[in-house]
C-alpha cells in the first residue's frame, strides 16, 4: 500500500495552502535487495541507492479523481526492459536540492522483459493516488481522470497490432530458387535455397525485418552467382560494413545474416 513520506506531506500541505503547486516529475522503480514487500512503510524512506534504481521516467498521465484525490499514473510499454523491481517511488525534482521523494510503496518482485525478436515483451501499468483535504487545488493538473486515471486506449491498441503482426510471422520459412526474392521479416529464420546454377539477387530489407530475425542463403550449385543485398549497410565482425555480399560462381556454400536491431543487419557466418 503506497504511503506518503514526511517530506511528501509537507510538499502537500505546502501545495493545497499558500505554497508552490506540488509537481510530480517522474516514478522510479527499484529492486532492494533484502526488501519484504509485506513490511511496514516507513514515512522517512530515503530514495533507494542509484545502484538500485531499475527504471525511472516521466508520468505517463495524471488526473484529478476529485477535489482531494490526484491519481498518477506509468505504463511499461513492449520496449522496455529487462529489469525487476519491488519498489516504486514518486518523486518532485527540486531544482537545487535534487530528487524527493514524495510517495512510494513496497510491491512483490515484479519482471519487466521487453520484446525481442518473436518473443514479446509484457505490459505493465502502475497507478498512485494522493489523497489530502483540497488536493486537487494543489497541483498542476486540469483533467479528471476515474479511479484508474489513464485512458490507455490507444497504447493497447498499439501493443494489440504488434502482437497481431507477431502472430502471423512463422518461426522458420523455407524458399526455394526465388527470383529477386527480399526477405523482409516473414519469419524469425528464412533459409533461401539456389541450387539450379542460375545468378540471382537477394534483397535483406532492414526496415522490416525484427531484432533476432536471422536470413541463411544456401549456395547448392557450383554454377551462378548469388548476390546478397542490404537495404543498409551490413556490418562485418572487423567493423566494416558494405551492402554486398555474394556466394561466387564456381563454389556452393552458405551465407548467415542476423537482423540485431532496428534498420542494423549484421554479417553472422558462412563460408
Amino acid at each position: 500500500m503506497a504511503r506518503l513520506t514526511t517530506i511528501g506531506e509537507t510538499m502537500v500541505a505546502a501545495a493545497v495552502g499558500v505554497g508552490p503547486e506540488l509537481e510530480i516529475t517522474k516514478f522510479v522503480f527499484a529492486n532492494i535487495p533484502g526488501l519484504v514487500h509485506t513490511a511496514p512503510e516507513p514515512a522517512n524512506e530515503p530514495m533507494p541507492a542509484p545502484a538500485h534504481v531499475v527504471h525511472q521516467s516521466a508520468p505517463t498521465g495524471q488526473g484529478i479523481i476529485d477535489d482531494n484525490r490526484v491519481t498518477y499514473a506509468k505504463m511499461l510499454t513492449t520496449e522496455i526492459g529487462n529489469f525487476s523491481f519491488n519498489w516504486i517511488g514518486l518523486v518532485y525534482t527540486h531544482p537545487v536540492n535534487g530528487d524527493q521523494l514524495v510517495m512510494f510503496a513496497y510491491v512483490p518482485l515484479t519482471q519487466k522483459v521487453k520484446t525481442a525478436g518473436a518473443s514479446v515483451g509484457n505490459v505493465i501499468v502502475r497507478n498512485m493516488v494522493i489523497e489530502h483535504l483540497g488536493i486537487a487545488n494543489g497541483v498542476p493538473i486540469v483533467v479528471s481522470a476515474e479511479s484508474w486515471m489513464y485512458d490507455f486506449s490507444a497504447e493497447i491498441a498499439a501493443i494489440s497490432e504488434e502482437l497481431t503482426e507477431l502472430k502471423e510471422r512463422v518461426t522458420h520459412k523455407l524458399v526455394h530458387n526465388p527470383n529477386n526474392y527480399t526477405a523482409a521479416g516473414a519469419a524469425q529464420r528464412e533459409t533461401i535455397v539456389f541450387d539450379q546454377g542460375q545468378s540471382k539477387t537477394v534483397t535483406l530489407d532492414a526496415a522490416n525485418l525484427i531484432a533476432g530475425d536471422v536470413i541463411e542463403v544456401h549456395k547448392l550449385a557450383k554454377a551462378g552467382r548469388i548476390d546478397i543485398v542490404g537495404t543498409v549497410n551490413i556490418v562485418l565482425p572487423n567493423g566494416v560494413s558494405e551492402l554486398n555480399h555474394w556466394l561466387p560462381a564456381g563454389r556452393s556454400g552458405v551465407l548467415i545474416f542476423e537482423c540485431v536491431a532496428a534498420n542494423q543487419l549484421r554479417y553472422a557466418g558462412g563460408f
